[in-house]
């Protein structure tokens, strides 16, 4: 369901009714990464733009349409959560993120999946798909950037805030056998407000095509709800106690502990109030319902993201201990005084 590699596949821009917005290049504040003639240092433009959408509340919609179909993102991001959706034709993902725990619904056709992550959630967002619908306000635009060259073109309004825009020139890569024409409009602040762009290659006899847009609005004022869906997703408790993690079933139903990519799980679900201990194996991990006392490990990370379930899933997210995080096969041994 990730569209954004369609920015690296599809490398030429054909973009119909998009010229630039009247306007003095002298006109309007400069965000940094960027100068008065376009952008000045690509990282610095995009990392401006991640820090400082990841630091508001804001809507956004992104839409992506190819001869392969139309993907969409739509993200509310306000105080008490944020709300994200991210469909691609007969598939969606829904996730609801509050401070301490997110909650996933997967739809393909008839199918509905539910899932759970817990824990350190830095962790469990950052090793799963779940990661890339909350983040594509921060990340998909910050793509469209790092791929193609924009010169400016001068200050303007948009949508009650003053931006500067930036048309579209070229591609970076010098070997792409395509086009571009486009425009994006930035703020102050540096968070890329507006892209409309459509992309075309030639490749291989073909001619690909994809057609770009976001949008971000709403910033300092989003607000974000709760769905319903939420309560039929599992809910656990996540404790980690010197480096073993307690996890308890808080719903209403059972869990299958059978853990993704691991041969490793219990015989039974887990039953609502029901606990189970988890520690790190030998790339592995060892999973029990009685407490364990030390277990000895060589684990390649400090961090995990462990998945357990069917359809209805949990991934936990957690540290073994920060002491162990410059060193990159740490063997400890962790005991549970």
């Amino acid at each position: 369901m990730n569209r954004y590699a369609v920015v690296a596949v599809f490398l030429a821009v054909a973009l119909a009714g998009c010229g630039g917005l009247v306007g003095d290049t002298t006109t309007g504040p400069i965000a940094d990464g960027y100068n008065e003639t376009g952008v000045a240092n690509v990282s610095v433009a995009v990392q401006t733009h991640q820090e400082a959408v990841a630091s508001s509340r804001y809507s956004y919609e992104q839409t992506v349409e190819s001869e392969q179909g139309t993907g969409t993102f739509e993200i509310h991001s306000g105080a008490s959560g944020t709300i994200a959706t991210q469909t691609n034709g007969d598939a969606s993902r829904a996730v609801w993120r509050e401070d301490d725990a997110a909650a996933v619904r997967t739809q393909r056709g008839d199918q509905t999946s539910y899932g759970t992550l817990a824990g350190n959630l830095s962790v469990a967002i950052g090793n799963s798909q779940t990661g890339s619908t909350l983040r594509a306000a921060e990340q998909f635009p910050g793509t469209i950037l790092s791929q193609i060259a924009f010169d400016a073109v001068g200050g303007t309004e948009w949508n009650g805030v003053t931006v500067r825009e930036y048309q579209a020139t070229e591609f970076r890569t010098a070997r792409v056998n395509g086009t571009v024409d486009g425009r994006m409009l930035v703020d102050a602040a540096g968070r890329i407000r507006h892209i409309d762009i459509d992309l075309t290659q030639q490749t291989q006899g073909r001619e690909l095509s994809v057609s770009i847009e976001t949008r971000l609005t709403e910033v300092g004022s989003a607000t974000a709800a709760e769905p319903d869906w939420t309560d039929d997703a599992p809910s656990v408790s996540v404790v980690n106690e010197e480096g073993i993690l307690e996890v308890t079933n808080t719903g209403d139903s059972a869990l299958n502990a059978t853990f993704a990519g691991l041969d490793a799980g219990l015989d039974e679900p887990l039953a609502p109030e029901e606990t189970m201990y988890i520690a790190p194996g030998n790339n592995t991990v060892d999973v029990s319902r009685e407490r364990l006392d030390s277990t000895e490990y060589d684990w390649p990370r400090p961090e995990i993201a462990l998945r357990f379930g069917t359809d209805r899933t949990v991934t936990v997210g957690a540290f073994f201990g920060a002491e162990y995080a410059d060193e990159p096969f740490p063997r400890r041994i962790v005991s549970a005084r």
